[in-house]
């Protein structure tokens, strides 16, 4: 079974922790959230047993934010808060469908940073074993400016003596994250980002991760992938910059949705689900009718009537038919040369 176990903070706002364990199933994806005292911490994700090896993977926060204070006098400060810790309050409710849960983090412990809320919607596909996630952040404080949101930030754990990270370098590329350490990193969309997700898997049939941004707009923001091999594992991460970042009290909401999910095979099996949502709901994919463009002439057909169209037919040439003041030295017909 493919465990994906997040550890997240139960807190209510008298500080005391609930004991019940909340626990999201989509199909091989398993989502377990139990307290913590600060904020939300989330377990790598496992790709071999039900939990991960040992040395386990570095743990991250599910999301990062980077905030500019906005002072009347002296300079600004950057200041920086995750999923991890720093809060005083958080939340998790169950939604109105019984397949999506939201996940609130409020109240921030640094007196400067009051004002900043953020709010993640979780939708669980069994079908799909995936996990679709949005972000908003809400900045209610004029004196503070968000400059960008890291969201989601994962850690994968895939044991395989023969593991793959696809990063979306040109037409993409599939590196070894077995004997040596890789990264890679890039802005979409961009010439040589070329596409919005990444994947690692193994050899064999086991479960590969699928990281995809399914933001129909094609927005600007950054990917980045790395191997860590000591732990048999890769890290991957999305930076989005912040519109309005000069301006106290912007907000951001995730364009699209950030979609986790397992798949079998490799990086052909993982570019399929991509394309598959790509020709559904990307707003660049161009129109088609029985297969054909919209927004493209039909240049062959196009050129045949140009030909047919632009001018009548040139009489043929023959001797004593050219004009009067030139003599007819050549003599052509249309299908051959005399």
């Amino acid at each position: 079974m493919f465990a994906l176990l997040l550890l997240a903070a139960i807190l209510t706002t008298n500080g005391t922790v609930a004991a019940e364990p909340h626990t999201i199933e989509a199909g091989r994806l398993h989502l377990v959230l139990l307290p913590d005292e600060n904020g939300i911490s989330q377990a790598p994700v496992s790709l071999g047993p039900d939990e991960c090896l040992e040395p386990a993977p570095p743990t991250v926060p599910l999301f990062s934010l980077t905030i500019s204070t906005l002072p009347e006098e002296g300079a600004p400060e950057t200041l920086t808060l995750d999923a991890t810790t720093g809060w005083k309050e958080t939340s998790i409710t169950a939604g109105p469908d019984p397949k999506s849960t939201g996940l609130s983090w409020s109240e921030p412990n640094d007196d400067r940073l009051q004002g900043l809320t953020v709010r993640v919607q979780i939708q669980s596909r069994p079908e799909e074993s995936a996990l679709a996630w949005s972000i908003a952040v809400q900045n209610d404080n004029p004196n503070l400016t968000l400059r960008e949101v890291v969201f989601p930030n994962v850690a994968v754990q895939r044991p395989d003596p023969h593991r793959f990270i696809f990063f979306p370098r040109g037409p993409g590329t599939a590196k070894s994250a077995v004997a040596s350490a890789f990264h890679d990193q890039g802005p979409y969309p961009n010439g040589w980002t070329t596409m919005q997700f990444m994947a690692v898997y193994g050899a064999g049939a086991d479960d590969g991760f699928y990281l995809g941004m399914h933001d129909p707009w094609g927005s600007l923001k950054h990917l980045h992938a790395q191997s860590l091999p000591d732990t048999q594992s890769a890290a991957f991460s999305i930076r989005h910059p912040v519109p309005d970042m000069s301006r106290g009290g912007n907000d951001f909401q995730l364009p699209g949705q950030a979609v986790w999910r397992t798949f079998q095979g490799d990086w052909f099996d993982a570019s399929l689900i991509y394309r598959t949502w790509v020709e559904a709901e990307a707003k660049w994919w161009p129109a088609k009718e029985n297969a054909n463009r919209q927004d493209t002439p039909d240049r062959k057909g196009t050129q045949q009537r140009e030909s047919r169209n632009s001018r009548p037919p040139s009489p043929r040439l023959r001797p004593g038919n050219g004009p009067p003041d030139r003599p007819a030295l050549v003599q052509l017909a249309p299908d051959r040369v005399r």
